[in-house]
Formats: structure tokens, sequence, C-alpha cells
């Protein structure tokens, strides 16, 4: 006779199945592996959090997940992949944005970029119009800059890399509400910092991300920011990482802008990144935040014409914890993700945060 078995069960049958293909998730140098359940409990994860963690996995599993990393502590204490990665860098989609934000942060610290700015100094053809004139770089940064429109791509054309999109935004786009009174996630919006972000570091944006950020972190020379038809930075989309390389630099923004005893990115870079608007106190500088600095994360708000393509990095500062989900293909079952994953997430941090034990 046949007994239907706990989905408990099959997931962790198909996990070790998986785990145990041609092509495993290479360890990295950095993070010490701690996934099994004796080397959790060694780390001083409670069994209620290991099984936490483990429902996560099993979520990311069920909803087309190519690979996810859970990170705690600089160790790694759960990853997952598919069948369909091989370990190549995948396109984080919207998630770009946040990608932008550090490097505006950079440029900040660095005293070459004030985000009080109009958008003006940069842009001079934005003198002139009422509303223009009255945008601030900050106003991009935390999309409300009145610009009301998404501007989608597919309002231009479907390769991004056949278009001018500086050009596009500069001539193009212009705000329909008074700066700083309404927040609209525009895609567009945060592509009018590409001119200015490069004008404030005086070279092509894409040297600079690679000089500054992903060469510091280990990046692949096959990671980094997409260009458009003109060789020059696209900022809202098509940039393209590995896990490993997200979970450092969420690691980075975790411990204020230290990666491996060296500062990358400045050490208030947290405090940065969260400041939100009134008009929305879930995101900061082109990176979600939840209530009370719980957490900050690289999300991109899901494009629900192609599919559920979510490709993300949440930091909890106050759990000391890290996460990365990847997906490249666009597939249905994503939603279920977006539904299930910040209660799962939420109480996962809540019980490392809390050292809770049974």
């Amino acid at each position: 006779m046949n007994f239907p078995r706990p989905s408990w069960i099959l997931a962790a049958a198909s996990l070790l199945h998986i785990g145990a293909g041609l092509w495993r998730l290479p360890k990295d140098p950095y993070f010490r592996n701690a996934t099994s359940r004796s080397e959790r409990a060694r780390a001083g994860i409670s069994p209620m959090a290991g099984r936490a963690i483990d429902d996560y996995l099993t979520l990311c599993q069920r909803t087309d997940t190519d690979v996810v990393l859970v990170v705690w502590r600089d160790k790694i204490v759960g990853e997952y992949h598919s069948n369909r990665y091989q370990g190549q860098p995948i396109n984080v989609t919207g998630s770009t944005i946040a990608i932008t934000g550090l490097l505006a942060c950079l440029l900040q610290a660095d005293g070459k970029l004030s985000f009080a700015a109009p958008v003006s100094r940069y842009i001079p053809s934005w003198r002139e119009d009422p509303l223009k004139s009255k945008v601030t770089v900050d106003d991009l940064l935390k999309m409300t800059s009145g610009i009301l429109h998404p501007y989608d791509m597919d309002d231009v054309v479907g390769d991004f890399t056949l278009v001018d999109y500086d050009k596009y935004v500069v001539d193009r786009i212009a705000p329909e509400a008074p700066p700083g009174s309404r927040w609209f996630y525009a895609n567009y919006a945060v592509q009018l910092l590409s001119p200015i972000l490069e004008k404030a570091c005086g070279s092509p944006l894409q040297d600079f991300a690679r000089r500054r950020l992903f060469e510091p972190l280990g990046f692949g020379s096959d990671s980094g920011l997409s260009a458009d038809s003109k060789g020059e930075a696209i900022l809202f989309g098509a940039a393209s990482f590995r896990s490993i390389e997200l979970a450092r630099l969420g690691d980075t923004v975790l411990h204020r802008g230290i990666w491996q005893g060296h500062k990358v990115l400045p050490a208030s870079i947290l405090a940065t990144l969260s400041a939100a608007s009134s008009a929305n106190p879930g995101f900061g500088r082109l990176w979600e935040v939840q209530p009370n600095h719980r957490r900050v994360a690289m999300a991109g708000l899901p494009n629900r014409r192609y599919g559920i393509l979510i490709n993300e990095c949440y930091v909890y500062p106050g759990a000391d914890l890290v996460v990365v989900r990847q997906q490249s293909a666009p597939a249905g079952r994503g939603t279920q993700y977006a539904s299930g994953a910040p209660n799962a997430l939420n109480r996962l941090a809540k019980l490392l945060e809390t050292g809770r034990r049974d």
C-alpha cells in the first residue's frame, strides 16, 4: 500500500536530489558553509530557526527560484539551486535600481554629489520649466520627482541595448506633480540619474562602478551594469550578478560598508539608504525599507506583464542576516513567492535575532 508522504519529506528529498547533481554551488572563500543540521547547531542556530530556514528554502524551491543563499554571521546556513542554474550571472531586472542608489551614496560620500542639488545643475535643459527646475537629485533617489508615468521600456523598444536612454529621458519625461508631494515607481526617473552620476564621477559610470564597488567585492568581469546603444549605463534594469556576489554586497551593507576589513561603502550606508520620504515610509534611496529599519532590500517592482521575476537581496541588520533570491525565467508561481516570502523571512529574522531555542 502506498501512503502519502508529508510535504516536508518530499521537499527535503527534492533538495537532496538537486544538491547531488553534477553542478553544485561553489564554495565561497569568504563565507564558511554551515548548511547541515549539525553545522547549524554548532554555529548557534536553534532547531526552530533551522526549521524556518528550511521552510523558506522549500518556498523558494516551489516558486521557480533559480538560486537562493541564506547568510548568517558570515556563514552560508541555507542554499538551494534549481537544475537550470549553473553559476551564471542572472539579470536582476528592477533590483538594478538599488545598485544605482549605492553608486549615488558613494559619490555623495566622496563630496562629488549633493542630494539636495537640483537636477538642472547637471541637465541644463531642465532649468526653464517650472516643475523640472524644482526636482532634486534626492527626489529621483526617493522616487518623489513628480514623474507619474512609468515609461515602461515597451514605450520604446524591446531590446534595452538598442536605445539611447539618456537622451530619451532627458528630452521626453517630465514631472506631472510638484516634486516631493507624491511617490511613484517610475523606471525612467531612475535613468535620469545616469547623466547626473556620470558628470559627478567624471568617468563612464560602468568604470566607476567596477572600480569602486564590483572589483573590491570580487565580482566577475561578466557581472555588472548593462549599457544602452551609446554605451551609457542602464540604471533601472538589466544588470546581472551571481547570487554569491549579491551576498557579498548585502554583507557589506550589513557591516556598515566594510568588506573583509576594507572600507568599500560609506560607514553611514545603512542610514543613508534607509532615509525614506514622508510620501512613502517604505522606500528609501532606491532601496526598500521595512519600518523601524528592521530590513532594507534591493528589490524592484515586479513586472507583471512578463510574469513575476523576483531578484532580491534582503539585509536584516538586527539579525545579522543576508538573504539572496534570484529567478531568471518568468513563471506564474512567482506570485506565490511574493505573497509568502515576507512572513517567512520576517519569522526567520526574528528567530535569529532573539536567539530563541526550543
